[in-house]
């Protein structure tokens, strides 16, 4: 009885103290296939980059990128040299995986 309530604790807490964070940066590097999955890198504006796996992410345009510019499937927009604000949460393993991109500034033609 013991071990189940303490296993059950420890789950709790793992999941409580998951880390999701938003933050913006610039595509440096992506997307790219690797395993079976879509990575991008973001640069944030302080220069630390970000690893992050968008493959199951919901992509939207701000609403100051002009619909002219805009791509009809909003993921081709994520691209290298984009502006863009992720969602993520930060798996076990250390790596972040997106949940929600908005591209902020299109990537230069």
């Amino acid at each position: 009885m013991r071990k189940t309530v303490l296993v059950a604790l420890l789950f709790c807490c793992s999941v409580a103290f998951a880390t999701d964070g938003s933050f913006t940066g610039q595509v440096v590097n992506g997307p790219n296939l690797e395993s079976g999955k879509k990575w991008v890198f973001v640069q944030g504006p302080k220069g630390p980059t970000r690893r992050v796996e968008i493959s199951t992410a919901k992509v939207t345009y701000s609403a100051a990128v002009p619909k002219a510019k805009r791509e009809a499937k909003p993921e081709d927009g994520v691209r290298e040299g984009a502006e863009v604000r992720l969602t993520a949460n930060q798996d076990k393993e250390g790596e972040w995986q997106a949940s929600a991109i908005e591209i902020l500034k299109v990537a230069p033609e």
